[in-house]
């Protein structure tokens, strides 16, 4: 069973909605620069842990973000129940891995992800090729 893990430091980046702009007759969709600015850093961090070859097969994905807790909140509050949901934090991470670590992101078959607070903002990423089990019929006797 093969195993990536790493962590790419810094606060993490939600994918943001690609943003569309009128040419003459055209519409014309980009990506907005903070997304752009986000892949570009957390790909150069985890870029030194790609594999040789892209991930073929299923694949479980473990995605832990961490964000400063605000000087605000009480000590009590432990969960980052705040902006941005971590549904978009994931695409942006997912996206950035695609082609490049796995083949395509249909392979992965479970998802783990969280987002709390954390002395140092991260990400911390595993991903695991889960081996194929043949369901095998029992014998009839």
């Amino acid at each position: 069973m093969q195993e990536i893990k790493f962590t790419v430091y810094g606060t993490p980046t939600p994918k943001g909605r690609p943003k569309v702009v009128r040419k003459g007759k055209f519409s014309v969709a980009y990506t907005p620069k903070k997304t752009r600015e986000g892949e570009q850093t957390f790909l150069q961090q985890a870029i030194k842990h790609k594999p040789a070859k892209p991930l073929s097969g299923p694949i479980k994905v473990t995605i832990r973000f961490f964000k400063l807790k605000p000087k605000s909140l009480p000590k009590r509050v432990v969960h980052n129940v705040k902006k941005p949901d971590v549904d978009n934090l994931i695409k942006l991470v997912l996206d950035t891995m695609n082609s490049i670590f796995f083949q395509d992101d249909s392979q992965i078959v479970e998802l783990v992800s969280s987002k709390q607070y954390g002395q140092t903002p991260r990400t911390e990423v595993t991903l695991t090729a889960i081996e194929e089990e043949v369901d095998q019929k029992p014998k009839k006797v």
